[in-house]
């Protein structure tokens, strides 16, 4: 740990990503580089998370308690001593979700969260959203979490999405919401199963309300007064965050960038048809956050060694399956010491391997 924080060295702005397909520890990360910033700086510390959504699960340990994240930088675990958290306009938003992480915390933690930032920007994720990614999981088995990601994206691209900001204006939520159930009619068409419908609405995942409509296959006016709920919470939040970033950076203040996902899971380098809807390389990160790659200092690239795993579905060339890969997993069978010593060897390796490849290894 002593150094991992020594290669901070004078960097004020970091990114933080993965460079395999996720779950390689991004989360604990970032809480270190936070804590550390924390301590060495007079000014403001800020964490972002700018790519993805509720798909993410950052786990991080605070006060003996573990906090799992899936929308909410890892930074807000420092709210109290002075972090702020923003989530920049790259990140899709499930209103219900945030709210959920932000009671959990308040449970969990005792914490009041206050320094928070969500991009005005950001697109929302709804209903609809959840319902046609489900929907196509069960009828094409792609490994999507079934968090509605894909489908906001689809509907950023496509200059059609509703945006957080939308839930401070009703008239134009309700229209919107309108047009997007009437959207969604002839997206699954309407001889769509109903009682799969009505099955997939009864998943926690859309909250206590009961969405199901038996014609439209969404109740409109029921969405509404859910999202009108959520962003009277939310409203306190809601930001213009490009106005952060403008005073981040000729003010030379800390910042710490989140990522999400893994590269190898990403829109441009994942593998097609099983990749998560965003680019979730460090300059997908950087730009969803509101910056420009110029602007951050040093980047971190997060791999798992001596093996890897992948999150979700889709080829993975080099696994070994079965018993074999039991051993390099939590199968208590094998965490004798002498196993361990292997691990060790074999990463030591690695790290000779990777010298003149690789610019570092911490």
């Amino acid at each position: 740990m002593d150094r991992l924080r020594a290669s901070l060295g004078t960097a004020r702005r970091v990114a933080v990503v993965c460079n395999q397909w996720g779950d390689t520890g991004k989360g604990k990360i970032v809480d270190l580089w936070v804590d550390s910033m924390l301590k060495q700086s007079h000014k403001a510390v800020y964490c972002f998370r700018g790519i993805g959504g509720p798909n993410a699960g950052h786990t991080v340990v605070a006060d003996g308690k573990t906090v799992v994240l899936h929308s909410l930088p890892s930074g807000v675990l420092h709210d109290a001593e002075g972090c702020r958290s923003v989530i920049g306009p790259g990140a899709v938003i499930d209103p219900r979700a945030t709210v959920a992480e932000l009671d959990e915390l308040a449970t969990l933690c005792g914490l009041d969260v206050h320094c928070l930032s969500i991009s005005h920007m950001a697109p929302l994720i709804l209903p609809h959203h959840i319902l046609i990614d489900r929907v196509k999981e069960k009828t094409q088995g792609i490994g999507t979490t079934g968090r509605g990601i894909g489908p906001a994206y689809a509907d950023l691209v496509g200059r059609n999405a509703i945006l957080i900001n939308d839930l401070l204006n009703p008239e134009s939520l309700k229209e919107k919401l309108q047009a997007k159930t009437a959207e969604l009619l002839r997206i699954l068409g309407r001889d769509t199963d109903r009682s799969m419908v009505e099955q997939i609405l009864a998943n926690p995942v859309f909250g206590a309300e009961n969405f199901f409509d038996q014609y439209m296959l969404l109740d409109t006016y029921k969405v509404f007064d859910s999202l009108l709920r959520y962003g009277n919470r939310l409203a306190q939040f809601i930001a213009d965050t490009h106005l952060i970033v403008r005073k981040i950076v000729p003010e030379d203040q800390y910042a710490v960038l989140e990522g999400a996902q893994g590269l190898l899971l990403g829109l441009y380098n994942g593998t097609t048809k099983f990749q998560t809807c965003s680019d979730s390389s460090a300059t997908g990160l950087i730009v969803g956050c509101g910056f420009q790659p110029r602007h951050i200092d040093r980047i971190y690239g997060v791999t798992k060694a001596p093996y890897m795993t992948r999150v979700g579905k889709g080829p993975f060339p080099t696994e070994m399956g079965g018993s074999e890969s039991a051993c390099y997993c939590d199968d208590v069978r094998y965490t004798r010491e002498t196993e361990k010593s292997a691990h060790i060897t074999l990463a030591s390796n690695l790290r000779g391997m990777a010298k003149g490849i690789i610019s570092e290894i911490i």
